[in-house]
């Protein structure tokens, strides 16, 4: 059984590990449970999947980064998570509509 205090074991493990390449089955086996099992008990207490959880993390590390440091969009890219730059960008766009350039703009 997946509990609300396993899954917050694993969210946890989302925040510290942002930038990793985190499987779901990967998520799973942490749980000691199948992957379909995890994410439906995933998605019933956070409303969403494991998946997109993950990608708002990353690109909530990611706007802060841009906010508070003067690291390359690039460096950040790879620092959160995402291997390809154009893919950061339009997940970036679609989440805050905004380019990351135009964000860090905005916040200066």
């Amino acid at each position: 059984m997946v509990t609300d205090e396993r899954i917050h074991v694993v969210t946890a493990w989302m925040h510290s590990e942002f930038g990793a390449r985190i499987k779901v089955s990967a998520m799973a086996r942490r749980l000691g449970v199948s992957g379909s099992r995890f994410a439906h008990a995933f998605k019933a207490a956070t409303g969403t999947t494991p998946a997109r959880y993950l990608k708002r993390v990353r690109l909530s590390v990611a706007a802060a980064l841009l906010s508070y440091t003067p690291l390359r969009i690039k460096e950040i890219t790879v620092k959160v998570g995402f291997v390809n730059n154009g893919h950061f960008v339009r997940e970036f766009r679609k989440a805050y509509g905004l380019t990351p350039s135009e964000f860090r703009r905005r916040i200066a």
